[in-house]
């Protein structure tokens, strides 16, 4: 598949998992996705999408469990409003071109129990608060 995500996505009221890994989708992650209510898991790994990850992203109706943008092209800072998604099991952002400094309000993520942010530009240190993350059985941050 090689296109952007159709604005129609958000016309599925009752979608819980949207999945397109390994496909040439490209452009930015529409902001719709984070107001779909039921979605849970959120896959779209190694594609070449691009452009910044909107705050107002994780401010929505989405009660994420599984988030993987991994091997895209995203970049800027990765928002501070994703420690509002307390269920989230599995957060993929590595492999992009994400920067700045981790945020701390990774905390909030307290049923997390996979962290991959590697290959990206995070620095220049690891937040204390990711000590916090008790349920947190996988953390990749390799080549930062």
């Amino acid at each position: 598949l090689a296109n952007t995500l159709p604005q129609e996505l958000q016309l599925f009221k009752t979608l819980q998992r949207l999945s397109f890994p390994m496909n040439k989708m490209s452009g930015e992650l529409p902001e719709f996705l984070g107001d779909i209510s039921t979605l849970k898991d959120l896959v779209l790994r190694n594609n070449t999408f691009d452009g910044t990850i909107a705050g107002r992203f994780f401010t929505g109706s989405t009660q994420f469990t599984t988030f993987d943008i991994s091997e895209n092209k995203f970049s800027g800072n990765f928002p501070n409003a994703i420690g509002r998604k307390g269920g989230m099991v599995a957060l993929h952002i590595n492999d992009n071109d994400f920067a700045g400094t981790i945020t701390a309000s990774l905390r909030g993520l307290g049923n997390l129990e996979t962290l991959r942010m590697g290959g990206n530009k995070f620095g220049p240190s690891i937040p204390s608060e990711l000590a916090q993350l008790k349920s947190l059985k996988e953390l990749s941050l390799q080549n930062n």
